[in-house]
């Protein structure tokens, strides 16, 4: 899937409500802590993130989460597409692993389901979803220019 198709199925997210986006930014402090606890509790850490990146993926965390609120409030396909893109090609590049996505993705889905009042849960994950679903499309996108970078 190249970027405009990611930007038009991204475009296929429903919008959250506005109680919803507050409630999401009222829990992120929580959320991100149960994200790092989750990450640093897997014993594949490293090969996750690479070595001694650990301050490196909490701040990743931290900034993820705002991030998040940003698009709840005020969705742009693009803006969240091209976010992704440049966030693979940055931390790929200092050693984390595509699979790190995965990890924490899911961690964010947990995170949710354990803060978030049930009612906006659905809204949130779906978008969480699309992410993890496309783990791969970011991966081959960054691909070459990870590969170019690591060569310098």
């Amino acid at each position: 899937m190249n970027k405009l198709e990611l930007q038009n199925s991204a475009n296929l997210l429903p919008r959250v409500s506005e109680e919803t986006a507050n409630n999401y930014r009222a829990k992120t402090g929580a959320m991100t802590e149960q994200v790092n606890q989750i990450l640093l509790e897997n014993e594949a850490i490293d090969c996750l993130i690479g070595n001694e990146n650990i301050d490196l993926m909490k701040n990743n965390h931290e900034n993820h989460a705002s991030f998040m609120v940003s698009i709840l409030d005020n969705f742009k396909a693009e803006i969240l597409v091209n976010t992704i893109l440049w966030v693979f090609k940055v931390y790929r590049s200092r050693g984390f692993n595509p699979a790190y996505w995965q990890e924490q993705l899911h961690g964010w889905i947990a995170a949710v389901k354990t803060h978030i009042d049930t009612q906006h849960q659905k809204e949130i994950i779906d978008y969480y979803q699309w992410m993890l679903d496309h783990v791969n499309d970011f991966t081959e996108l960054t691909d070459i220019e990870v590969k170019e970078e690591s060569k310098s």
